[in-house]
């Protein structure tokens, strides 16, 4: 007599053999779906293709950290977003004066062989760069800013000031040196930590230009599906002459 399965048993291996028939039905021997074919799939069951369009971008897109640290004092931040529509020759200009208007003051732009690149330089403060990759009808958006100056010299004057003004405080209590170090560098510490009020803020609106950046790039890369009426000269007259046409024909006939 063969071996008997469980009840749990014969549930598991109906739903492992499932799943297994489910993975044939689709791919086959491959390890995947094309895009083209996931559009047919989602297309079978219900799913409409700007929703999928959607889901596809957010897993082609990288994530990263978008939290602030107020530990370390976050002095950057990246995104990488994959959109409808190419970025080419033509629109590139437009995109240039859209990112201007959102971000301010005037940056450096190059075409390297694929890819179109837009950078500010902020003198001691840090840098922006973004660049736009086409391929296959859509663009990746490559987002990047850096505000190390801002956070180097806010650590700086927020552990000085304070550390200078607490051995300043001690200077005729009589205390040994070792007072004043400890004093100093307890004070600094609570400084540096106190900046991080001024750079959370600031984190939070770089974070929200660069979403905006990001949505009026994508806007300028929608294709322009609009189609133009043209009317022919001629082609509306006025009234009264079409009104008087037919009798002059009836009289010449």
């Amino acid at each position: 007599m063969g071996h008997i399965y469980s009840k749990k048993e014969v549930s598991d291996i109906l739903r492992k053999a499932s799943e297994i028939q489910t993975q044939k039905d689709l791919y086959g021997d491959r390890e995947g779906l094309t895009k083209e074919e996931l559009e047919l799939l989602a297309k079978e069951v219900g799913i409409d293709p700007d929703s999928l369009h959607k889901a596809i971008q957010s897993k082609d897109s990288v994530e990263f950290n978008d939290s602030f640290d107020w530990i370390s004092g976050t002095s950057k931040i990246q995104e990488v977003a994959v959109v409808e529509g190419e970025v080419t020759e033509d629109n590139w200009d437009e995109i240039i004066r859209e990112i201007r208007k959102v971000i301010g003051g005037i940056g450096k732009d190059s075409n390297q062989r694929n890819s179109f690149e837009w950078e500010q330089r902020l003198k001691e403060i840090g840098y922006r760069h973004i660049s736009l990759t086409p391929k296959d009808g859509q663009t990746t958006i490559q987002y990047v800013y850096s505000w190390r100056g801002i956070r180097f010299m806010s650590n700086l004057f927020g552990f000085m000031i304070p550390s200078m003004f607490a051995a300043g405080s001690l200077a005729d209590s009589g205390y040994p040196l070792i007072a004043f170090l400890i004093a100093g560098g307890l004070a600094g510490l609570a400084g540096v930590l106190a900046t991080r009020l001024f750079l959370k803020p600031y984190f939070e609106k770089q974070k929200t230009l660069m979403k905006q950046t990001i949505d009026v790039i994508s806007k300028k890369l929608i294709p322009s599906t609009a189609s133009s009426i043209v009317i022919e000269e001629g082609a509306y007259e006025d009234s009264d002459t079409l009104s008087s046409q037919p009798t002059d024909r009836l009289q010449q006939s």
